[in-house]
């Protein structure tokens, strides 16, 4: 129908005002037919979109559990290690009040 359109202008034809209604309405048809086309790929991309996030979806829960686990891991850690902290300067309290009896074992020996 294009063609001969183009080969009516080329020639000098006007189209007849029946024959551009039609141009007009094979227009639109080819224009509705693209939408609906573009509209299939679009519906094809968001479904393909869902199904990947679904695929996502138990990989990223695995590793929010992981981080959790982590988390509470490092807690624990530094838990242990403030405790260790403690130990660490209560040993060093005994061992300095080892020092000082020693030394007033020392003196009391000496008298």
């Amino acid at each position: 129908m294009e063609a001969m359109s183009r080969a009516n202008s080329v020639l000098g034809f006007s189209p007849s005002p029946s024959t551009t209604g039609i141009i007009k309405t094979e227009q639109l048809r080819q224009q509705l037919d693209l939408l609906h086309k573009e509209a299939e790929n679009t519906r094809a991309k968001a479904n393909n979109v869902r199904l990947r996030l679904m695929r996502l979806s138990e990989p990223a829960e695995k590793l929010r559990r992981q981080a959790a686990i982590s988390v509470q891991a490092a807690i624990n850690a530094w838990e242990l290690l403030f405790q260790k902290k403690k130990v660490m300067q209560a040993m060093e309290k005994s061992k300095s009040r080892i020092e000082v009896l020693d030394e007033l074992l020392a003196k009391l020996n000496e008298v």
